[in-house]
Parts: C-alpha cells; structure tokens; sequence
C-alpha cells in the first residue's frame, strides 16, 4: 500500500488504538484478492473504508467484489467504478460501511 490515511481522529488517538487499527487492516488485507494492488486507504471511525486498488483484470474484480459482499461484517459496498491504469491493469475504486465492533476485539 502506497498510501494510508486515517480520518476522525487524531495522530494520538491513532497511536494509542493502534492494535486495534492493525486489526481492521489484517482483516481487510485477507479479503483482497492476490491479483489486486491497494493504492489507497483511508479508514474512519465510524466505520467507512475507502479504497482505491489495481487488478490484472475485470474477472480479478469480479471475484474481488463477490468476496466483500459475502462478508457478513461489510453493511453497504459502493463500487466507484474501474478505468485503465496508466501502469497496466485496471484501477478501481470502492467504498465500505463496515461493522468495526466485530473487526476490532479490546
């Protein structure tokens, strides 16, 4: 991941829970696909994901997608959409509304 991000809090705030971001991190990082590249996260509070990534191709996506939306903890998933990478493969985008009480354990 080239980039990360974390929102509605501050630098203190994401030092002291960080055992427990690394957690949501583990657990987003074991649903993606090996075929998909994150580009960029942002995580919040309130439990919005955002992520934008690269995959080899619209089949890796699909699967991808079909992953997330099985996944009992994601409430809503928008997908932003794909567009060619200027560094080959597909770049696309999305947006989830998880339930960060059953990803994060205290």
């Amino acid at each position: 991941m080239s980039n990360m991000k974390y929102t509605n809090g501050s630098t203190g705030d994401l030092i002291k829970n960080h055992p427990y971001w690394t957690q949501a991190f583990s657990w987003l990082a074991g649903l993606l696909q090996s075929e998909v590249q994150v580009r960029g996260i942002t995580m919040e509070r309130g439990g919005k994901v955002t992520f934008t990534a690269v995959a080899t191709n619209y089949t890796v996506i699909a699967r991808q997608l079909a992953v997330l939306l099985t996944d009992v903890k994601i409430k809503d998933l928008k997908f932003g959409g794909v567009k060619s990478s200027t560094e080959g493969g597909l770049e696309f985008s999305m947006e989830l509304n998880v339930n960060l009480s059953s990803i994060i354990l205290k």
